[in-house]
């Protein structure tokens, strides 16, 4: 999930003590590598976020 990643990936798990991320699909990024969309993304979403985010309905 860094700043050349394109993708907009679903958050999974963040730590409140470091800042890092892990998405759905396993991607991982830390604190300042990311910018955090509180609403719609905007730009190309992550296959495997979108299916595993499914699968959990």
């Amino acid at each position: 999930m860094s700043r050349d990643d394109e993708l907009q990936h679903t958050t999974a798990e963040r730590s409140i003590w470091t800042g890092r991320i892990t998405a759905l699909c396993g991607a991982t990024a830390e604190a300042g590598e990311y910018e955090v969309i509180w609403f719609a993304p905007f730009g190309p979403r992550c296959s495997e976020c979108k299916r595993l985010a499914k699968s959990d309905r």
